[in-house]
């Protein structure tokens, strides 16, 4: 029996072990001053007489305690003992990703619900300067696997890294981590970042496919010398076999400067050839997820009241002569570790993370799926600045840094904006761009935000969507949005009309909106490799008699579903416009939409992993959904786009007196979230969301009385454009938009919980 069981160490009852390795041992214990249970990872007492490790052991444990992400597992406390080091985190019941693959490959929909949870985690931690060194799929915890709640934690930060001196080695010439998925950087002693943690995801997702480890050997040695020399390794018998191989090969390239430049960019540039490749979905996501920007305003509206393939690198002879000497300490430091009661063997098995294991998990169907209640959110304002003339948000999207948001910004007249584009690494300050090329004679406007990657974008890109003078405008910037760059593409500038949303697909980036004179413009599609050049594509199902617009475009899955609004029958009814491969577009068949009144589709969201597809927006008799009328919200589903049902809506908040639009939608799991406006009790406009689980019944959630400020109060009137997951201080989402007061507009910030 461990002598430590039933002591107390560091202000922890220690109950039992959950896990054991050479170089520590978990303990299942209570923190008593939080009065709850953690996983206690006490390292061996050598460990500590290396002063450069116990140094930087609490250095990084204390920034690692400052990540509140989620995905991420809590870190607690961490310190210095008589018996050596600590550290107090998370206690998570499940498995780890380790355990789940010896049962054989993932299907693609559940390899990339669960890394697309581990890449949000690591980019959120590089945004704090903080490289976890041994991604693997040991330090992968699944909370509930096999569920429909399946979720991913990251474990490891703070205690998963390297013992360095000045040559990258530690004394004994040894370095912590594990062959199978260490970056070349990492064993030649070379500078890392963020791209090194891209490269072990790129491993761990080449496992997750395949079943094995990309550069498996029959020694840590030949391990080594693969890591260094060989190229990636390709998957086989997939849907979109090309398109996965070419994503990881960049993963996996030698050069960090080569790969993505995040591990988000990573996961959005398999998830088109990854979710192509599912022949059935599987689990439900559990995450944060940006169904990609949703965003609504009609092109001269006023703010509230109107509407390649890389060249491996191979690695010099003589670093790998020299590195092959190298003494192998291999992941003896294994993380929060989610150990079982017994592994068969009849003793504990060592896993990756502070949970106790059920056992590998091997379903893949989903099971009969029992819908939770609605997402609660409370929400705060965080910035409303009150500057002087109009500033309108838009729509917002998370980047490498942090957030982007655009909108317009006071112009010479209420027709005569410049378009604006905000930047902020923390919700709190938000600086605005001084480009020029936002600016200039006639209306600017941006109203879609996107960052994107692909082989031909050489590393992220911001691509900001709206018009320049009434003609579509796509602005980019290689930089956060500091400097934007106005896309000079013949096919935009050709014709009147607006960008209004993008949606990555694969290796290219589409842009719709419209182009066209007002009130008879035509539905409009651009694509892209690189985000600055564009080519408009030339499809007949995009023209009708009358007005088309496109107002939302999202990737559902492998196929593009754009909704909008077409006027061919004589009144605004909904429309959608769907195609397989960005080229060829074929529209819904127009009697699906036709009935009496104006009905406008704004946003679009789901359509993967068993989740249907669902459209927002709104409908009212007479006017065009304007704010000064009466309006509901309105609601579409569907189960494959092309089929779609209106959603009878009853309840109050959502239909009724007054006005209640639906501008943006995204989801988190199973729970679709809808932001817009709706006129408060007070008479004026309150900003609104409204959650649902199934797409049909539909909970509304304006401000509570408690706090008046979250979402609205008087005499104001608000409006939420559009939301984004954001996990940083403590929060979940980040909505952006505006109020309103007699005197001007201003934009606006919340932040939701």
């Amino acid at each position: 029996m461990d002598p430590r069981i039933g002591t107390i160490l560091a202000g922890h009852r220690i109950e039992e072990v959950i896990g054991r390795g050479g170089a520590s041992v978990v303990y299942l214990a209570e923190h008593l001053r939080l009065g709850r249970r953690v996983a206690l990872k006490v390292l061996a007492p050598h460990l500590a007489e290396d002063q450069m490790f116990r140094e930087r052991f609490i250095r990084e444990s204390r920034i690692a305690a400052g990540l509140d992400h989620p995905n991420v597992v809590t870190i607690y406390d961490a310190g210095e003992v008589e018996d050596g080091l600590y550290i107090s985190m998370r206690y998570v019941e499940g498995s780890d990703l380790g355990k789940i693959l010896q049962a054989g490959a993932l299907d693609p929909s559940r390899t990339l619900l669960v890394l697309s949870q581990v890449a949000s985690g690591l980019d959120a931690a590089h945004a704090q300067g903080l490289v976890h060194r041994d991604v693997k799929p040991g330090n992968v915890l699944v909370e509930g696997p096999g569920s429909v709640m399946e979720r991913a934690y990251l474990s490891d930060f703070g205690i998963s890294k390297r013992t360095t001196t000045g040559s990258g080695l530690t004394r004994t010439g040894q370095f912590v981590g594990t062959v199978d998925y260490v970056a070349p950087e990492q064993i030649t002693g070379e500078p890392i970042d963020g791209r090194t943690d891209v490269y072990s995801l790129g491993c761990v997702l080449y496992h997750c496919l395949s079943g094995q480890a990309p550069f498996r050997a029959d020694t840590d040695v030949a391990t080594i010398y693969r890591q260094l020399n060989d190229a990636a390794p390709a998957v086989e018998d997939f849907a979109d076999t090309e398109g996965l191989n070419r994503v990881i090969a960049k993963a996996l390239s030698k050069s960090k400067e080569d790969r993505y430049h995040s591990c988000g960019g990573l996961i959005e540039a398999i998830r088109g050839p990854l979710v192509g490749a599912a022949a059935t979905p599987t689990v439900v996501r559990p995450r944060f997820e940006r169904d990609l920007p949703t965003t609504g305003s009609d092109l001269v509206t006023d703010g509230l009241v109107t509407p390649r393939d890389h060249e491996v690198h191979r690695r010099n002879r003589v670093a790998w002569l020299a590195t092959a000497g190298v003494i192998l300490s291999v992941a003896i430091l294994g993380g929060v570790l989610l150990a079982a009661r017994g592994n068969g063997r009849g003793g504990p098995d060592l896993g990756g993370g502070g949970s106790r294991s059920n056992g590998p998990a091997t379903t893949t169907t989903p099971p009969a799926m029992a819908q939770p209640d609605n997402l609660r959110l409370n929400w705060n304002l965080i910035k409303a600045p009150n500057l002087p003339g109009d500033q309108v948000m838009y729509d917002v999207a998370p980047t490498r840094e942090g957030l982007v948001a655009v909108g317009h910004a006071d112009g010479a007249s209420s027709f005569d904006h410049d378009a604006a584009v905000w930047s902020s690494s923390d919700t709190e300050r938000w600086d605005q761009s001084d480009s020029a090329s936002l600016g200039g004679p006639g209306d600017q406007r941006a109203v879609a935000v996107t960052e994107f990657s692909s082989d031909d974008a050489e590393g992220d890109v911001l691509v900001v969507g709206g018009w320049d003078d009434q003609v579509p405008a796509i602005w980019w910037s290689t930089n956060g949005g500091v400097r934007l760059t106005h896309s000079s593409s013949s096919d935009l500038v050709a014709n009147a009309g607006t960008v209004r949303d993008f949606a990555a697909f694969g290796s290219t980036l589409v842009a719709a909106g419209a182009t066209g004179p007002l009130l008879t413009q035509d539905a409009a599609v651009w694509r892209s490799t690189d985000g600055r050049n564009w080519t408009m594509v030339d499809d007949a199902d995009l023209v009708a008699s009358g007005d088309q617009q496109i107002w939302s475009v999202h990737n559902a899955g492998g196929r593009l579903v754009a909704v909008g609004y077409t006027t061919e029958e004589g009144s605004y009814d909904a429309a959608v416009w769907t195609s397989r491969d960005g080229l060829d577009w074929a529209r819904v068949d127009p009697a699906t939409f036709a009935e009496t009144g104006v009905q406008l589709m704004k946003a679009v969201a789901g359509g993967t992993d068993g989740i249907p597809l669902v459209a927002v927006g709104c409908q009212d008799d007479i006017s065009k959904c304007d704010l000064g009328g009466d309006s509901d919200a309105a609601v579409w589903i569907s189960t494959d786009g092309e089929l779609w049902e209106k959603v009878e809506l009853e309840r109050v908040g959502v239909v009724g007196d007054g006005i209640q639009t639906m501008f943006g939608l995204t989801r988190q799991g199973v729970t679709f979230i809808a932001s817009g406006t709706a006129t408060a009790k007070t008479g004026d406009l309150d900003a609104a969301v409204w959650t649902s689980t199934d797409g049909r019944s539909w909970n509304p959630r304006l401000h509570p009385r408690f706090l008046i400020d979250d979402l609205g109060g008087p005499p104001d009137d608000q409006a939420i454009r559009a939301l984004t997951p954001f996990h940083r201080r403590s929060l979940s989402f980040v909505a952006v938009g505006v109020t309103e007061d007699a005197s001007d507009q201003d934009s606006a910030v919340w932040g939701g919980t």
